[in-house]
């Protein structure tokens, strides 16, 4: 598997991420500056996105992100080529996706393997994570699937023949009563 090969995921990832002009920039290079700014790029856009979607949270917690983020960043910054800085990008998103869960597990200095079992991984001790869904997500969850399903046009089709009705259920329910 050659550089280019390697890249291509990453590269349809972050053009997910940052959309098409960050896949445009990285398209074919093995400019380390582009590299650089692109995966910074995608460290802030994680954190304003932890920033901006997690509504209930510690200090303690809050302040450990913003290490990880901070470390990550310096180090994509101070990567001396393009392979350095994927790993370090590759390392901010374990550590915040451990912080996620509940805390980075720190097990340096054991010489004993660590092995996958569950009562190993349990990382609640500190917080619980929990994932909730008002009813109006709920029913954005339905919809962007119903879309997906039966196309743009036929979802806003149905969406407006559902207001017109002046049901008193809720969209989801109104479509599971009419089989749509």
């Amino acid at each position: 598997m050659n550089q280019y090969t390697r890249y291509l995921g990453l590269k349809a990832i972050i053009e997910d991420i940052l959309g098409s002009e960050a896949w445009y920039a990285l398209k074919e290079t093995n400019h380390l500056p582009t590299w650089k700014k692109q995966l910074l790029r995608v460290i802030n856009a994680i954190h304003t996105s932890i920033l901006a979607s997690i509504e209930i949270f510690d200090e303690d917690w809050l302040e450990k992100i913003n290490e990880a983020v901070a470390s990550g960043k310096t180090d994509v910054e101070t990567a001396t080529d393009i392979e350095e800085a994927i790993s370090s990008l590759a390392a901010v998103f374990v550590n915040v996706s451990f912080l996620q869960v509940g805390f980075m597990p720190m097990r340096k200095g054991n010489r004993e393997k660590v092995s996958l079992r569950k009562e190993n991984w349990r990382l609640n001790q500190f917080r619980t994570v929990m994932y909730v869904q008002s009813p109006q997500q709920k029913e954005s969850l339905f919809r962007h699937k119903q879309q997906k399903e039966i196309g743009y046009q036929n979802q806003m089709d149905l969406w407006v023949e559902y207001l017109r009705s002046k049901s008193k259920l809720k969209y989801p329910e109104w479509c599971r009563e009419r089989n749509a």
